[in-house]
């Protein structure tokens, strides 16, 4: 039974089999449907935050990793006795090598189209731009809750997301379809959409990656 477990009961227990005294773990679609119920309030209020400290531009991968930690928390049932001290902390950690890394991977699917565009490729431009954008989008989603939850330095979690994004790809494909597919319709619609953009959807996305990235994440055994 344990090679057929749901693949988000790994998160409660790292070696992939179930203590046999533990209770039973609510599946994914049910838990997520509770703590979108139990949380709502929290939620609201880290996504409105989190689009008002993106504001400055450079503080936007310290406000996901803020975000990231405390969601984390949150999916792994763990006691959130401060959430926004738990917040804070995940903002400030690591500030300016995440902020480094951040920029690495967002201004490369942005430079490299451009580049193509300029020598006039623009079958070319756009290939690398929606090739480069997934790959950006997917290595984010497994690095902000890298580094929430894996003790190493934003450097070696990028690393660990990047063999994560190949490894399980399965997830990764998930990903894509319960987020940044969302995400690019939402943003198509900007007009209409714009205030779930700065109520809700950016923290509902971002607890969807890190039920996926955590189930990664206790699989491959990183954090023994």
């Amino acid at each position: 039974r344990d090679k057929h477990m749901s693949l988000y009961d790994r998160l409660w227990n790292g070696n992939g089999k179930r203590r046999e005294e533990a209770p039973e773990a609510p599946g994914a679609p049910a838990r997520f449907e509770r703590l979108v119920v139990s949380r709502a309030i929290q939620l609201l209020e880290l996504n409105v935050v989190t689009v008002l400290l993106c504001i400055p531009v450079v503080t936007i991968p310290a406000a996901f990793s803020g975000m990231a930690r405390v969601l984390m928390l949150y999916w792994r049932d763990m006691p959130v006795i401060h959430m926004w001290g738990e917040y804070f902390a995940g903002f400030r950690e690591n500030f300016f090598e995440k902020l480094l890394i951040w920029l690495v991977l967002t201004l490369a699917p942005v430079s490299i189209p451009l580049f193509f565009l300029f020598l006039g490729l623009r079958e070319a431009a756009i290939a690398a731009l929606v090739c480069l954008g997934v790959l950006s989008f997917l290595l984010k989603s497994y690095w902000f809750p890298l580094c929430a939850l894996v003790r190493l330095t934003p450097w070696q979690n990028a690393v660990n997301a990047l063999i994560l994004m190949g490894k399980e790809w399965k997830y990764s494909l998930w990903m894509l379809v319960l987020v940044a597919i969302p995400y690019v319709v939402c943003a198509c619609f900007l007009r209409y959409t714009f205030p779930f953009w700065c109520l809700c959807i950016f923290a509902l996305g971002q607890l969807i990656q890190c039920a996926f990235a955590g189930s990664a994440i206790d699989r491959n055994h990183l954090l023994k």
